[in-house]
């Protein structure tokens, strides 16, 4: 990314955000669909279920970039906002980039089904990012959700605790140790809360 704004200063980037429990359900689903080689590496317990782990730090990396950009060329645009009143959110995508608003435009992003790119692509990069999309590429309007904290919160918690270290704390016979394991299952969960109020949510 760095090296792509050294050669395109101008260049413009949008940031399409979509909030945890979305994308880790959809990272998940995703991610099954890989090898059977990959299914076991995804068996860790430093990685299985952890996909919110995946998300904050992709997201951090986002932000950190943003900060070198100038902000008129830097756009965060919510996933759910598009999917859930496209006809709003599209057009002013479109004001900022600088290209058409018109109905005609703005129809034709309704309907990927058409475009170029909505094919499975070549041998060596089969479906691009989502095999789920490529098999039936249409613009499907999302009911627009309540956002809840709660939600996100019970989503991320366990039988009272968080996930990302479960494996060892019930392997963990020492309770010095699981009380760190506690806490720091605690911290993690505060950073993804932050970085859902950052980037618009909550």
């Amino acid at each position: 990314m760095v090296k792509m704004l050294r050669h395109f200063p101008d260049a413009k980037f949008i940031h399409l955000t979509r909030s945890v429990v979305g994308s880790s359900k959809s990272l998940k689903e995703f991610l099954e669909h890989k090898s059977s080689k990959d299914r076991k590496a995804l068996e860790n317990p430093l990685v299985k279920d952890n996909y919110a782990l995946f998300w904050y730090q992709i997201h951090m990396n986002i932000l950190k970039f943003r900060s070198i950009v100038s902000p008129a060329n830097f756009l965060s645009v919510k996933g759910e906002a598009i999917l859930s009143d496209p006809h709003h959110v599209l057009p002013q995508i479109c004001e900022w980039l600088g290209v058409s608003t018109s109905k005609h435009s703005i129809d034709e992003m309704m309907h990927p089904e058409r475009s170029p790119y909505s094919f499975f692509g070549p041998r060596l990069a089969p479906c691009g990012n989502d095999p789920k999309f490529i098999t039936n590429p249409e613009f499907r309007i999302m009911k627009k959700k309540a956002y809840s904290t709660a939600s996100v919160r019970s989503y991320m918690d366990s039988d009272g605790r968080s996930s990302f270290t479960r494996h060892f704390m019930a392997n963990s016979k020492d309770e010095a140790t699981t009380s760190r394991l506690k806490s720091w299952n605690e911290d993690i969960l505060e950073r993804l809360m932050d970085m859902e109020a950052q980037l618009g949510y909550g």
